[in-house]
């Protein structure tokens, strides 16, 4: 994929899909209807998947997950609790 940011509006409308399609854990949970807790352990388990993820350890390590893949986890999260079948 090649991305043109030769100019100063295309930087600011790359910078403003990033702002709004990526998203932290936290944002993550919130949309997700989730703890902070619970969002770790749907990651842990596989069911959410960061989209971005730095190289590091702790803190340092940086994972960003696409707002869709959460809005979509959200809706398909509530009909398993529905069926008493847990997905997360």
């Amino acid at each position: 994929m090649n991305i043109d940011l030769s100019t100063k509006e295309q930087k600011k409308e790359f910078s403003d899909w990033l702002a709004y399609h990526l998203v932290s854990k936290e944002i993550g949970a919130q949309i997700t209807g989730q703890t902070p807790n619970a969002f770790n352990q749907s990651v842990k388990l596989g069911h959410i998947l960061p989209f971005y993820e730095t190289e590091g350890k702790g803190p340092a390590k940086v994972k960003l997950y696409l707002r869709e893949e959460l809005e979509e986890y959200s809706k398909k999260k509530r009909i398993y609790n529905k069926k008493n079948d847990s997905l997360h």
